[in-house]
């Protein structure tokens, strides 16, 4: 074991952290250093084991990570976070060690081919997000600041097949959430960063440079929801200006009760200012254009902002869930619902809105035989028959898979390895 020339950890199988964390495998590698599948050989467990690169910076910013982390699990009942195990150095490396999850939803999404997800996937995933951060908010004072799909994991990947509209896609079948990445979280009464949240699922008030609070992840939260029902980022975006456009383009004209508090060359930077004849006695109803396009502006920019449809055009056959998202989506920060009160919102009814888009039939369609790699811990009787094992590789413990014909209404594709012993599919 050693580390690359930019600090990163070298790990091979077999090789052990710690004289504790033998590893399986490699789970992904980042700026910040190397996540690997490991055996806890103390519990005989599988655990995610993260190696942060040996740059101080980085491991300052995972000491504080752990602190948080640390300090969720002691105040936060609640099952939506990530589960913390232990935190050390190890040579010169710092490492966390937390329960191994499966997909975040971007991975999801991109399987799927940026399809989206059924509404009533969207509704248990946007359930338990909203019950993470109530409690976030209640019990640990925190603000997460970087909320995106990348960060939303799945703990069991499990999935089914079903039809959205004329695609056939994968959903889990339980969508259990966690969050993760807590790096960046930062508690309310500490100092605030002036930049927080990756650029599209950051809320006006950060770019504007204003106060911000829990009300940015209720932003990140509703161009999540956005996204996982139609698979686009809503904010697709590099630039601030283009931005702040696209949200007038998306949500409507920016009050000018909110626009009004940018201070100096920063407001004739976004907005111009209204005609004097448009004051009247309630200024709150008053709005101010976003200076955009300005000479500088790209043809690319322009008919990104100009072709953009607005949220009510993306969701207009589905009422309730509009209602949702354009609650979590206001321009003032006190004006957006809050966690607590979005659990109460009847987007989670009992009777939940309908996804028109959805088409079950009794069976789905002949596979088109991709193959699969699937990884083979341990073979049951209740191993899945639609999944039809060929070619055993005992020399690595692999065997190939294909995926076979069904007469269900959901077919179901193990696509990682879960608990009790489940496989892993990779598609080649």
């Amino acid at each position: 074991m050693s580390h690359d020339r930019e600090g990163h950890f070298i790990g091979r199988r077999g090789d052990t952290i710690s004289s504790r964390y033998e590893i399986l495998s490699r789970l992904g590698i980042g700026t910040f250093g190397t996540v690997y599948s490991c055996l806890d050989k103390k519990h005989k467990v599988k655990v995610a084991v993260k190696v942060v690169r040996a740059v101080k910076r980085y491991v300052d910013a995972a000491k504080y990570e752990a602190d948080i982390l640390y300090d969720i699990a002691v105040k936060c009942q609640s099952k939506y976070f990530v589960d913390f195990y232990n935190a050390f150095s190890f040579r010169d490396f710092y490492t966390i060690v937390t329960e191994e999850l499966g997909d975040s939803l971007y991975s999801l999404l991109e399987h799927n081919n940026f399809i989206g997800l059924p509404l009533s996937t969207i509704r248990a995933i946007a359930y338990q997000l909203f019950d993470a951060l109530s409690t976030l908010e209640t019990q640990a004072h925190l603000i997460h600041t970087d909320l995106k799909p990348e960060n939303l994991l799945l703990k069991k990947p499990i999935y089914a097949r079903t039809k959205l509209g004329a695609a056939s896609i994968f959903v889990p079948l339980e969508p259990q959430l966690k969050i993760i990445d807590f790096g960046s979280a930062t508690y309310e009464h500490k100092h605030h960063s002036s930049v927080i949240c990756t650029r599209p699922y950051r809320p006006p008030e950060v770019i504007l440079g204003f106060h911000w609070s829990y009300p940015a992840d209720i932003w990140s939260a509703g161009c999540i929801l956005v996204e996982l029902f139609n698979g686009q980022t809503l904010f697709q975006t590099h630039d601030s200006l283009e931005h702040i456009a696209l949200m007038e383009r998306i949500l409507g004209p920016f009050p000018l009760s909110f626009a009004g508090k940018t201070r100096g060359t920063s407001f004739e930077t976004y907005f111009t200012f209204p005609e004097k004849d448009d004051f009247t006695d309630t200024p709150f109803s008053v709005s101010c254009d976003v200076a955009y396009p300005v000479g500088s502006t790209s043809r690319h920019s322009i008919n990104n902002v100009l072709h953009h449809p607005s949220l009510h055009s993306l969701l207009e056959h589905y009422p309730t869930f509009y209602s949702l998202i354009s609650s979590l989506l206001r321009f003032h920060p006190n004006e957006r619902l809050n966690a607590a009160e979005a659990l109460r919102h009847p987007f989670f009814g009992a009777q939940g809105e309908q996804d028109n888009r959805i088409e079950l039939s009794e069976a789905t369609p002949k596979a088109d035989g991709a193959d699969f790699l699937l990884e083979h811990t341990k073979h049951t009787d209740d191993t899945d028959p639609d999944i039809t094992l060929l070619n055993s590789r005992p020399d690595d413990g692999l065997i190939r898979g294909r995926r076979g014909n069904t007469l269900r209404t959901l077919q179901i594709m193990l696509m990682k390895r879960g608990p009790g012993g489940a496989v892993r599919g990779v598609r080649r």
